[in-house]
């Protein structure tokens, strides 16, 4: 597993007024969006963060391995997701977007807390912690099955409308819906899961952190 650490603008002190806000270069988090990351073989499910960044390759089309390990650059406060294609359609993902919290280095048993240290018989023993991170800016209802497009829940979803997008044209042009905002609640590396693909062509998801 190798993570992306490559996003940071600075990791100084940063110039410029405290109310200014600040972003960092765009990259790509997932490169096979066209349908779920399912589980079978090597690879993953969207809803396991653990094995999606064990298995990455970046030179796989086989779904379930094209999910990287993204590190937050120091004051990273959101993370801005976008959808592309090489065509220009209507399309919804539904992701399992991921954030690894920190971890005090050399704690570790009840020192530390983690379910597995607290009943190891009826919990396996993570490397690292994932917790599912959630879009802030949508409506959060306390209810047994909320809607993934509106509400606040365990997925996040992200668009393309064919009739306003960005458009690089080109001979190998291609396309970009606008952004949904995941709050990073501290998290120090993120990752994300297609749980529904929606037969984007040649698609993958590209995020920004922003501050």
């Amino acid at each position: 597993m190798v993570a992306f650490n490559n996003t940071m603008i600075f990791n100084a002190p940063a110039i410029g007024s405290p109310a200014a806000s600040w972003g960092s270069n765009i990259f790509v988090v997932h490169d096979k969006v066209g349908v779920a990351d399912a589980t079978g073989g090597a690879t993953a499910a969207w809803n396991q963060p653990h094995q999606l960044v064990a298995n990455y390759d970046s030179t796989a089309v086989t779904l379930g391995l094209n999910s990287q390990e993204i590190v937050v650059p120091d004051a990273g406060l959101s993370l801005e997701l976008f959808l592309t294609s090489d065509t220009a359609a209507n399309h919804t993902v539904t992701l399992g977007v991921w954030g690894k919290v920190p971890a005090k280095e050399g704690v570790t048993g009840l020192d530390r807390k983690w379910p597995s240290d607290v009943d190891s018989t009826n919990y396996a023993d993570p490397t690292d912690m994932w917790i599912p991170l959630q879009n802030l800016e949508a409506v959060w209802i306390a209810k047994d099955a909320p809607a993934a497009a509106t509400d606040q829940g365990g997925v996040i979803t992200i668009q393309m409308d064919a009739a306003d997008l960005f458009h690089f044209e080109h001979a190998n042009e291609w396309f970009m819906g606008h952004r949904t905002s995941v709050y990073l609640a501290g998290c120090t590396s993120i990752c994300v899961g297609v749980k529904t693909g929606d037969s984007v062509s040649n698609g993958m998801v590209l995020g920004r952190f922003v501050g």
